[in-house]
């Protein structure tokens, strides 16, 4: 609806019911199939709901603690994920996944917010840091990755570098990112970007 109103051509209505057409409020609480998610998550929200869904959200919000408020808006982005599968990959999602769905989705966000389980490279010996650089095996291309921290900026950064089987560079990036972590993590992000470059 709200793209009808800024008129671009879209199917107005809902993927799960077509009788209705889909509004913010319809498809995140009141299509018969959301109204079952809601049912089944035992939070225990009025669904079906006529008012506004800002009104709704606010009212379900207050009437919980803080684990009911954290499930109620991962169920929320569960639903609207569900729904776009639905329109965009034409993958239908049962009332089961949903929920699954938002419950993993919220426990990954939390442990993401535990700067405890952030992991560290207890792997690491003495030795490790002394190795010299050396050229590739054969006609191959080798690839350095290193990154550093700026905790007084709050920001750290990468680059990596390639050279060829003689040692001569290539090509190479850098890049720096808003964010505080541990050197560690910041390695990893390094070489993830390093793997993403490849591709």
């Amino acid at each position: 609806m709200q793209l009808r109103l800024k008129h671009v051509d879209v199917e107005q209505s809902c993927p799960y019911c077509p009788c209705e057409p889909e509004s913010i409020t319809h498809c995140l609480i009141n299509c018969p199939f959301v109204q079952n998610c809601w049912r089944r998550s035992g939070l225990g929200v009025e669904s079906p709901f006529f008012g506004s869904f800002a009104i709704w959200l606010d009212q379900s919000l207050n009437n919980n603690d803080e684990d009911g408020r954290q499930n109620i808006a991962s169920l929320c982005w569960g639903i609207w994920r569900t729904r776009n599968n639905l329109v965009w990959h034409n993958k239908k999602g049962s009332l089961a996944s949903v929920n699954l769905l938002s419950k993993s989705m919220l426990n990954q966000w939390i442990q993401a917010q535990n700067k405890a389980e952030v992991p560290l490279a207890a792997f690491l010996t003495n030795a490790d840091g002394a190795d010299t650089w050396q050229k590739p095996l054969g006609e191959g291309i080798k690839i350095n990755v290193d990154a550093a921290i700026f905790s007084e900026m709050g920001t750290f950064s990468y680059a990596c570098i390639a050279r060829n089987e003689t040692g001569h560079p290539i090509e190479a990036i850098t890049s720096c990112k808003q964010g505080s972590m541990s050197p560690e993590l910041a390695e990893i992000m390094g070489i993830r970007e390093a793997l993403s470059w490849i591709k």
